[in-house]
């Protein structure tokens, strides 16, 4: 997978700019600086194809669904696939990076659990998940001696002029993006001698 780091990610993070899912993926396309994370090759990517996705967002103070299409590309060099995930997506998941912030803006303001719940239409067992994974996240980004509460992480999160560098540096870190769950596939965790996000 290629993460697409998007200089307009944070009209989706400022839910005011009429920008969706679906629009962000269809962005995803321009592959002139694309780098194959299996071999290093610049520039060598080429659509091979698309696939449906859906996405669960929040818009309008809701969860909202929609499928997006999602671009896959192969590198004509060493014949390895890739999807073009923008990254804002959660890499196997359904839920999407903004709507798993909302709930824990939620969570660390101290609103009901029971209530969070009920508004963002999750179980309690997945926020609990969630709330561990973020923080299992956090303690990898800040170090384990930070103290700071969950609300001065999101901050640093949703500062939107940092929010790609931010993306970039934590998959750097730890081949995997942020409130990722599952783990790549081994040809995702090497990367190529010389090779850096741009």
């Amino acid at each position: 997978m290629i993460r697409k780091n998007l200089l307009d990610c944070k009209l989706i993070l400022n839910k005011s700019a009429k920008t969706s899912a679906q629009s962000l993926s269809q962005k995803t396309k321009d592959l002139t600086r694309e780098i194959c994370p299996s071999c290093g090759a610049h520039g060598k990517c080429l659509v091979h194809g698309h696939y449906q996705r859906w996405i669960i967002d929040f818009e309008g103070g809701k969860p909202h669904q929609e499928q997006v299409t999602i671009t896959r590309v192969k590198c004509s060099s060493c014949g390895h696939t890739h999807a073009l995930i923008p990254d804002l997506f959660i890499p196997y998941g359904q839920y999407s990076l903004t709507f798993v912030l909302h709930v824990l803006c939620q969570y660390f303001d101290h609103q009901k659990t029971a209530d969070i719940c009920a508004r963002f239409m999750i179980t309690v067992s997945m926020l609990y998940r969630w709330i561990e994974l973020f923080r299992s996240h956090k303690q990898e980004w800040l170090g384990v001696t930070d103290s700071s509460d969950g609300m001065h992480m999101i901050n640093i999160i949703l500062g939107f002029d940092h929010f790609c560098d931010f993306s970039i540096r934590f998959l750097e870190l730890t081949f995997i993006s942020f409130m990722q769950s599952h783990k790549n596939p081994t040809n995702c965790q090497q990367r190529p001698p010389g090779f850096h996000f741009t």
